[in-house]
C-alpha cells in the first residue's frame, strides 16, 4: 500500500498523519517511561531465561526464526542501556 492510499483510505492528509503518529510516539515514550519507573521502585526484575521463554511461547514465531528475533530482542535492549548510560 503506497501513502498516498493510505492518507486516502483513512481520510487524512500528511500533516494529520505526522500529528497523529507523533501523538502516539509520545503516548510509547510516556508509557515506557512509567513501566520502568515502576519496576525500578518495585524492584523486579526478570530474568534473561525468562524473556527467551516469553518470546518461545507467546510470540508465535516458528521455532527456527526464536534466536534470530532472540537476537533482534537483545540488540535493542543493549542499544537503548547505551543510549540512557552513555547520554
Amino acid at each position: 500500500m503506497t501513502i498516498d492510499l493510505y492518507l486516502r483510505l483513512t481520510g487524512q492528509d500528511g500533516t494529520a498523519l505526522t500529528e497523529n503518529l507523533l501523538a502516539e510516539a509520545r503516548r510509547s515514550v510516556a508509557r515506557e517511561l512509567v513501566l520502568e519507573a515502576a519496576a525500578d521502585q518495585l524492584v523486579i526484575e526478570i530474568s534473561d531465561a525468562e524473556i527467551e521463554e516469553f518470546l518461545r511461547t507467546q510470540t508465535g514465531t516458528p521455532e527456527e526464526d526464536v534466536a534470530g528475533l532472540i537476537s533482534a530482542v537483545w540488540n535493542r535492549a543493549a542499544r537503548r542501556n547505551c543510549v540512557r548510560t552513555c547520554a
